[in-house]
């Protein structure tokens, strides 16, 4: 497994403090120790190219987003094991996030900003994006919200910071 071009880190724990957690080419998670710079762990994500990262309110999980499945990895901080893992494609659906995605503060749901695109035989349709609601017991979306077309603009990445 060797890094990405695409870096994505999250600051860590009490528990692991000094340790950089960096989304790895092509399905893994590297752990840097901060002062020696080295890699001290690598694991795989289980769901696929990581691109978006974001920790848990209580500082004791990770949880990590792919762009290739659409994959959603609870990675332990303290034991760097991946607890919890699913893909949401299914078929020919599949589901883009726009962003990585945000926990609720008892570390049951995601909410997140996704986009579905089914692929036809001659052609993909791509859907408008809603907001999601991503049940991680149940390891699917269980709402979807369309998004006002007054906030459509704000969720969109253009490129040109606005």
């Amino acid at each position: 497994m060797r890094a990405s071009l695409l870096i994505l880190s999250v600051a860590c724990s009490a528990a692991q403090a000094g340790a950089i957690f960096l989304g790895a080419y092509p399905d893994g998670v590297l752990v840097v120790d901060e002062a020696t710079q080295r890699i001290i762990d690598k694991f795989p994500t289980q769901a696929g190219l990581p691109t978006g990262m974001r920790i848990s309110y209580d500082r004791k999980k990770i949880y990590v987003t792919s762009g290739d499945r659409s994959g959603v990895s609870v990675i332990d901080i303290a034991s760097h094991k991946v607890i919890n893992h699913f893909v949401l494609n299914s078929g020919n659906r599949q589901l883009r996030f726009s962003s990585g995605v945000a926990p609720d503060p008892q570390d049951k749901i995601l909410y997140a900003v996704v986009t579905e695109v089914v692929k036809q035989v001659d052609r993909f349709e791509i859907g408008k994006p809603q907001y999601a609601v991503i049940d991680l017991a149940q390891q699917k979306i269980v709402r979807t919200v369309p998004i006002p077309e007054e906030d459509e603009d704000a969720n969109t990445n253009t490129g040109d910071g606005f």
